[in-house]
């Protein structure tokens, strides 16, 4: 539908477009807008649209022309096309998620690695009897130069030496 030749064509009435949307929790849906002109950049391709623009310092509203970034497979004319760009955009969205959970089963040993390392190190704690009044707070920090280190970070209980009023606390 779009004459990429032309690069830039504006229109002084309003055309009726198709316009497609597939977000990624699968969902989507189609509806008609009207197009006041196109033009291709090499950013992306943009639609010239009417709505309300609102003024940051003023807070008013005006109905403005403006261009907008769109994917230019998903506007036509024919609804048809349109709906079989949103069927293929949806087919390529479940093969990248199907390569996402592919990647995730194959990292699985790693990742069981992984989480009996930190399972280990938080038994050292109790093993080794390393919790008392001066080393209660605990962290595990990863080291700087080696990130597969992970230093062991503690401090004391923190024990404030003023009286705290009743008025200070909070209740829920």
């Amino acid at each position: 539908m779009f004459d990429k030749s032309k690069i830039k064509e504006t229109w002084n009435r309003p055309k009726l477009f198709w316009q497609g949307s597939v977000y990624s929790d699968f969902s989507g849906h189609l509806k008609r807008i009207q197009i006041y002109g196109y033009y291709f950049h090499k950013s992306g391709f943009h639609i010239y649209l009417k709505g309300k623009q609102t003024d940051l310092r003023t807070s008013k509203s005006k109905t403005k022309l403006y261009w907008s970034r769109e994917n230019v497979s998903l506007i036509d004319q024919d609804k048809n096309f349109v709906i079989q760009s949103m069927i293929e955009k949806q087919k390529q969205q479940i093969k990248e998620k199907m390569e996402s959970i592919q990647k995730d089963i194959d990292d699985i040993p790693n990742r069981i690695k992984r989480l009996q390392e930190n399972k280990s190190r938080w038994q050292s704690l109790l093993t080794d009897n390393k919790i008392n009044e001066q080393t209660f707070s605990i962290r595990f920090e990863r080291n700087p130069t080696d990130t597969d280190v992970y230093e062991l970070k503690q401090r004391p209980i923190y024990i404030p030496d003023e009286i705290q009023s009743q008025s200070d606390f909070m209740t829920l």
